[in-house]
């Protein structure tokens, strides 16, 4: 049994062995030590001498494996080493190991293989494989294959790379097919089908699109692979990359077609003659020329038998020459087509030898030439003719070779030269006329032949005194001379040159026509223009020449003038007259035009010579005359300016009529006026106005301008700018003088009462803001000293001091009142008043003012138109025009206060005022006082000014009616002379509406004491801390803000609040409007009462309160708040 086991182990080339880890002892089997090439003698048995066997590049590796084998829990190793032989072969060596536990320890026990003979097999496959891919890339040949079990198609890796996919790719069959373009995705398919199905077999060459796009011409291959029962187990088949061959036959056949075309094209085919058989293949080109069908199979007999009879036997002949002795022909015969058409051909031939030399074939080509052979015959009929022509033409005419040699002379040319031919022909030109090199002929000569190019030149000839024109043109074979006698042709150029000349340099325009074109209409057409023509119209003499002058015409040249021109041109008569012509870029300019006929030799009229002279500019002076004299008219005819002139020479002065329109004085029919500076000029001014005019006429200053008095008619002066210029003659001297004087006194009236009402409403926007912040002041120093007042005993020391402060913010809050009334700050609260009411309810206090001393009359207007205004107000004007009345008057008088009502329409507008027309009431206060003087009336509506002495008035009693009647929006006029009294007017605007009945006076009871909820918004802290203190006292609960932020953020955490007391201006981005507005958003219906030293826009519009708003002004006494915070609570 072991012998056997043995012989089997050596006939299998396969042994065991068996490892103890724990005695590293290694025992192998008797097959093993023949392949380690070692016996039991020599082998150490431990796992060192094993590794000695190995191979030394794999020793490291095997012991690596072998020792974390035996470390891990792994059960089984399989290892393959080499084994380096003492005869330097090397065996490879296979082995599998498991880990066995016996009694002893743990031992490894494997079989090893000698695997030697497969290495080397595989080695082989691998490099036969690597081969035949290496083959495949350069063919670009892939191979496939289909297993019909799996399902499975496999792509070599040549495959892959045709269809640009990675090496491996395995696409189904449909991906596969999907490749192929549209065109033969469809055939493929089915090529496959029946491949699969019926085992067909198929080779193909198609189109493939790759994975990037790229296009690739493939011839496919496929056939079935069957099993030992013939069924159909798999489809195989290769992929060759076959763009290249299939570019080149698409090349070839381009190629063969462009040839194609190029034979019928030249009318041209080839023939092939094979021997000894003599067969015959020729192309279409052959067939197309004899008119036979591509089809025609001809014989040798039948090709000769289509030369026509008379080159037949020498057209044989040929052939045969070329078919014994090799000799090549090119010959030229007429032939006969099938259709019997004779034709002329070119045919030539050539022997063609095998590899011995033998000739075997014929080959050659034919050509139809008849076409060519008739324009040679065509040549030669025009050469004939040519030279016929050279014979008889005029000018003579020679040909020269490129070595200067005669080759060719006319008749005419031997007459000139006095030469015969048959002398000069042959003969160099410079040796027999030497005068040519002289006379630079032979450069000419020689630049026609450098430049390629016909030359011209003239040139006088000494040897017949005569001038020549010559031109040399070169040509294929030499050079071609002819010359012209030009004699007496330039001497009438000369002469033409010379007139010309004259012509051109003249300023007038110079055209000649012809006499007339029927297809022109009878136009003359332009044969000629000067220079002058094209610098006038702009038109070049190209543009010009072969028009008619129509071409000046244009929408105003007048068509009676042109008809008069016409007509005489149809008689040939001379013309002149005026036009309007145009320039070419349409400008427009008068010519004065003379039109004369000129006959010819035989006396016949040919020609029209017109000359034109531009005098535009006499008839734009002429127009700009016109012009200017009515111009002038209209100018001394408009209203507003009064327009003279006045003649040095002899002092007559004339005016227009605007002097008797703005100022009154008469002129005489003829604007005669004498003595106008002496007579009416301001005393004043009058030196100045003459020493201006003197300046004038000396020319020390081109203009005179200058601002006067000059006295109306009336007597009254108006103040006038003079506006004059001189006109001087030649010398400079000036001769006349031209003036303007306007009448600008309104103008400059108007300009003075918008200095003053800008002026006036520059101080208002300053004293408006000094009164907000001074009642900010005041609201605090009334508040304390109230409460001083309520503290202190009457008999108090202190008393006296509380009572002078008292006093002197009365006068305060009386001062910035009138500062808020001038600059319209203040908050009017208009109602519907009849002004006789509030006058009889002023009577009283009016005479307990002004005392017995002055008389007070009260004219009230019976059915007085009522008017909206804030009564209070009124009432205060009234008593400040009163007082100033009375100090006016300090020995007593009268005073009149008087109503009336007032139309204004568009005529009676006052001049100084921006009252609109319409319907006002009027109320004047007029006193018989001392009056005021011109240059204070300016001023008195200005705050502060003030005609009493210093300590008597603060300036501000006018400015604040003033400042109120504009904010109400109505007017106020002073009227006052020294010594005469003053009256001033208020006007009103009239109430629109119904008529309303004056509602009687309740006083009212302060209550000054309540326990509601009021919050407080003051950015002050004075007037904040002295506001709560003074609605504490009153029994209020008082919640205080700084800002519109705080005041919110209080009526959220305060339900209770019952009213917001707020000032107007705040910080922090809300004003108190816009608290109040977010506070009924929060909390609707919440009573507002509103305080503010002026509230600006906020809560005014148009100078009124705004509907609903209750406002407190600042200052206030502790009672005005008491009542007003009252009234809004129980509102």
């Amino acid at each position: 049994m072991a012998t056997r086991l043995r012989t089997t182990q050596r006939l299998l080339s396969t042994g065991t062995w068996d490892y103890s880890i724990p005695r590293d002892h290694i025992q192998w089997s008797d097959s093993v030590y023949d392949m380690y090439d070692t016996t039991p003698d020599k082998f150490g048995h431990d796992f060192e001498a094993y590794a000695a066997l190995i191979h030394p590049e794999d020793r490291a590796e095997l012991r690596e494996k072998f020792t974390d084998f035996m470390a891990s829990e792994v059960a089984h190793l399989s290892f393959v080493h080499r084994v380096l032989h003492p005869d330097g072969k090397i065996a490879h060596i296979a082995g599998d190991s498991e880990k066995v536990e016996t009694p002893t320890g743990v031992v490894l026990r494997g079989v090893v293989r000698d695997v030697t003979e497969s290495v080397g097999a595989e080695a082989a496959l691998s490099q036969a494989t690597r081969m035949l891919e290496i083959a495949g890339n350069l063919a670009k040949f892939g191979a496939w294959r289909y297993d019909v079990k799996a399902d499975l198609l496999e792509w070599s890796r040549e495959t892959a790379r045709i269809h640009d996919e990675a090496d491996g790719f395995s696409p189904s069959v449909m991906g596969a097919i999907s490749y192929f373009t549209p065109e033969y995705r469809d055939r493929i398919a089915e090529r496959f089908r029946a491949c699969l199905e019926q085992g067909e077999a198929y080779d193909e060459i198609c189109e493939v699109i790759g994975a990037k796009e790229r296009h690739v011409w493939i011839r496919t291959t496929g056939e079935a692979e069957r099993d030992d029962s013939g069924r159909i187990v798999a489809v195989q088949g290769s992929f060759q990359d076959v763009s290249e061959l299939v570019h080149t036959r698409k090349r070839a056949e381009k190629s063969e077609k462009l040839l194609e075309i190029a034979g019928q094209a030249v009318k041209l085919g080839g023939w092939r003659i094979s021997l000894p058989d003599q067969a015959v293949f020729w192309t279409e080109g052959v067939a197309a020329i004899l008119e036979l069908s591509e089809d025609t199979t001809p014989t040798f007999t039948d090709f000769i038998g289509y030369f026509a009879p008379h080159d037949r036997e020498m057209t044989r002949a040929a052939f045969d020459s070329c078919a014994h002795d090799g000799i090549a022909f090119d010959i030229v015969r007429d032939l006969v087509t099938v259709q019997g058409n004779r034709i002329r051909v070119r045919c030539l031939g050539e022997a063609v030898r095998d590899q011995s030399g033998k000739i075997i074939a014929l080959q050659g080509a034919i050509q139809d030439i008849s076409e060519l052979t008739a324009a040679q015959r065509q040549v030669a009929e025009l050469s004939s003719r040519l030279a016929e022509t050279l014979e008889n033409i005029g000018d003579a005419f020679f040909m020269l070779d490129e070595e200067w040699r005669f080759t060719y002379l006319n008749s005419r040319a031997e007459i000139f030269l006095n030469r015969s031919r048959q002398d000069l022909l042959g003969q160099c030109v410079f040796d027999e006329i030497p005068d040519l090199i002289r006379l630079d002929a032979k450069h000419q000569y020689e630049h026609a032949f450098d430049i390629g190019g016909t030359v011209r030149f003239e040139q006088i000839f000494p040897p017949l005194n005569r001038t020549l024109l010559v031109t040399a043109h070169p040509t294929h074979s030499g050079l071609a001379v002819y010359f012209t006698d030009i004699t007496e042709e330039r001497r009438r150029n000369e002469q033409l040159r010379l007139l010309d000349a004259a012509v051109a340099h003249i300023n007038d325009i110079v055209i000649i026509t012809g006499t007339g074109d029927p297809e022109t209409g009878g136009q003359p057409k332009i044969v000629y223009v000067n220079d002058a023509f094209e610098r006038i119209t702009e038109f070049t003499r190209e543009e010009a020449i072969g028009q008619t002058p129509q071409i000046l015409h244009g929408p105003k040249t007048q068509a009676a003038e042109l008809s008069r021109i016409q007509s005489a041109l149809d008689t040939f008569s001379p013309v002149r007259t005026e036009l309007i012509n145009y320039t070419k870029s349409g400008r427009e300019y008068w010519a004065d035009i003379d039109i004369i006929p000129i006959p010819g030799e035989n006396g016949v009229f040919t020609h029209f010579v017109a000359i034109e002279r531009d005098v535009t500019e006499r008839h734009l002076a002429e127009e700009a005359l016109r012009l200017s004299e009515a111009r002038f008219r209209m100018i001394s005819q408009a209203k507003g300016n009064a327009v003279w002139e006045w003649n040095l020479s002899d002092g007559h002065q004339w005016w227009s009529h605007g002097m008797t329109e703005l100022f009154g004085h008469q002129v005489l029919p003829d604007g005669a006026l004498l003595d106008v500076w002496d007579a009416h000029v301001h005393p004043e001014d009058k030196a100045r106005v003459t020493h201006s005019f003197d300046q004038l006429i000396s020319g020390q200053c081109n203009e005179m301008r200058d601002r006067y008095r000059f006295r109306r008619a009336d007597g009254s002066w108006a103040t006038v700018e003079d506006r004059a210029f001189a006109i001087r003659n030649e010398d400079g001297r000036a001769v006349r003088i031209l003036g303007n004087i306007s009448d600008i006194s309104e103008r400059l009236a108007m300009e003075d009462r918008f200095r003053q009402s800008q002026k006036l409403e520059a101080v208002g926007q300053l004293t408006g803001g000094i009164a907000h912040d001074f009642n900010n002041l005041l609201t605090i120093i009334m508040g304390n000293t109230e409460l001083l007042l309520e503290k202190l005993d009457d008999d108090s020391p202190l008393r006296q001091y509380a009572d002078m402060s008292a006093m002197a913010v009365d006068r305060a809050v009386e001062l910035t009142s009138r500062l808020l009334a001038f600059s319209r700050k203040q908050a009017l609260q208009p109602k519907v008043s009849d002004v006789n009411v509030v006058i009889a309810g002023l009577e009283a206090m009016l005479r307990r003012t002004l005392g017995e001393d002055v008389d007070i009359r009260l004219i009230r207007s019976a059915d007085l138109w009522q008017t909206e205004v804030d009564p209070a107000q009124l009432e205060g004007a009234l008593l400040n025009l009163a007082v100033n009345a009375r100090y006016a008057m300090p020995d007593g008088g009268s005073l009149l206060i008087e109503t009336s009502n007032v139309c204004l329409d568009d005529g009676d507008p006052m001049p100084d005022s921006d009252l609109n027309p319409g319907d006002y009431v009027a109320i004047s206060v007029s006193d018989n006082g001392c009056g005021i003087c011109k240059d204070d009336l300016d001023r008195v509506f200005e705050p502060f000014f003030t005609t009493k002495p210093v300590g008597q008035g603060t300036g501000l009693g006018l400015s604040m009616v003033y400042g109120f009647v504009k904010q109400t929006g109505g007017h106020v006029r002073i009227y006052s002379e020294p010594g005469e009294g003053t009256t001033i007017r208020m006007y009103f605007p009239i109430y629109s509406g119904s008529r309303v009945q004056a509602a009687p006076r309740v006083a009212s009871m302060p209550t000054d004491h309540g326990d509601e909820t009021i919050l407080i918004v003051e950015d002050d802290d004075l007037i904040r801390q002295q506001l709560s203190v003074q609605l504490s006292d009153m029994g209020y609960d008082v919640v205080v803000a700084t800002a519109g932020a705080a005041a919110m953020t209080a009526l959220q955490e305060r339900p209770d609040i019952d009213l917001l007391l707020t000032d107007v201006v705040l910080p922090g981005g809300m004003n108190g409007r816009q608290v109040a507005d977010a506070a009924q958003q929060v909390r609707p219906g919440l009573r507002t009462l509103y305080t503010s030293g002026y509230p600006e826009n906020a809560l005014v519009h148009h100078g009124r309160l705004d509907r609903g708003v209750e406002l407190l002004n600042k200052p206030y006494r502790r009672s005005d708040l008491s009542s007003k915070v009252r009234k809004v609570l129980d509102a």
